[in-house]
């Protein structure tokens, strides 16, 4: 593990859509569109998050979060393959658990391909429990494990 200390997580802006498009089509076997991603952006009910290198400004993630009242979808997460296993999944989802339970949200839900046993390491080391399983959920027929957490509002 490397040290994560000068990496920020912000809202993204329309300008980020190129580098997070370049993410996308790297890490995702069926990647979203990049007009996909700026709709998303766009849309009043989503959280949309960058990881960044704030020295060059380099974004090395992004996680695009569904808001609907008291519950969020955790749509799409990704990160760079160069800075993959650094535990800046776990870092960038409980930012996103964390901004979503202070905004009032109590649960998140989140589907997973089977075959991504790090994504599904991940989400467990953020308090996701699997509660079952799609079948043939992605275009390629790969099943999708449904997981879920309950989140807390921090006490100050």
């Amino acid at each position: 593990m490397s040290d994560n200390t000068n990496i920020i997580i912000r809202p993204a802006d329309p300008e980020d859509i190129g580098q997070i498009y370049s993410i996308e089509l790297e890490c995702n076997q069926s990647p979203w569109t990049y007009a996909g991603l700026a709709a998303e952006l766009a849309n009043p009910n989503s959280m949309f998050l960058t990881m960044e290198q704030p020295q060059n400004g380099k974004i090395i993630g992004f996680a695009c979060i569904a808001s609907i009242l008291e519950e969020i979808q955790i749509n799409n997460i990704a990160i760079h393959p160069d800075y993959q296993g650094r535990g800046l999944g776990p870092m960038l989802i409980n930012h996103a658990l964390a901004k979503a339970a202070a905004e009032g949200a109590s649960h998140a839900y989140l589907e997973v391909r089977e075959s991504n046993i790090p994504a599904i390491k991940a989400y467990e080391k953020c308090g996701f429990t699997s509660y079952g399983v799609r079948k043939r959920y992605y275009r390629d027929g790969e099943n999708a494990v449904l997981m879920s957490a309950t989140l807390f509002t921090p006490r100050i």
